[in-house]
């Protein structure tokens, strides 16, 4: 349980586990589709029986659609990339946090310890080290803020 400081630090929001599984699921996703993309190439030469204008409107429809086949690959490759660039700067900010809640228990269980004369001495140091605090937290949690806009303008444009 943390102290009263701590707990003015909440920790951020953002669950790893399922970030790092959905930035798994994309690159599964990439490999089907590269799967797919080498599946429909090699059908034509496995079509040498099949002759006329069938034939060549499949082969025209393949050739529309491979490069198609090729960006969404790449995009979910690329979406994938920007998850998994989310997720360790998500777990970085969290530690950020907990090191910032851990420092805050700290400052709670030193001053508590204090006498009354002692606190009343020592509250603007203990104050001054409480703003240190906020700042370093303001910072963490406007870093991620930055890290979450910039994926997501990401993975629009990825996909």
């Amino acid at each position: 349980m943390h102290s009263p400081l701590a707990n003015s630090f909440p920790q951020l929001p953002g669950d790893l586990g399922s970030i790092w599984a959905c930035q798994n699921e994309m690159r599964n996703r990439s490999r089907d589709i590269k799967s797919l993309h080498d599946d429909i190439s090699a059908l034509t030469i496995t079509l040498t029986d099949w002759q006329g204008a069938a034939k060549v409107a499949f082969i025209d429809s393949k050739n529309n659609e491979l490069p198609e086949l090729i960006r969404w690959r790449d995009g979910t490759l690329q979406a994938a990339d920007a998850l998994k660039n989310y997720y360790f700067k998500l777990e970085k900010a969290k530690q950020k946090v907990d090191a910032i809640r851990g420092q805050a228990d700290d400052l709670w269980d030193d001053f508590r310890s204090l006498s009354f004369r002692d606190m009343k001495a020592r509250w603007e140091e203990y104050k001054k080290k409480l703003a240190e605090l906020v700042i370093l937290y303001s910072i963490a949690k406007g870093s991620l803020s930055n890290e979450a806009l910039n994926t997501a303008a990401s993975l629009r444009e990825a996909l």
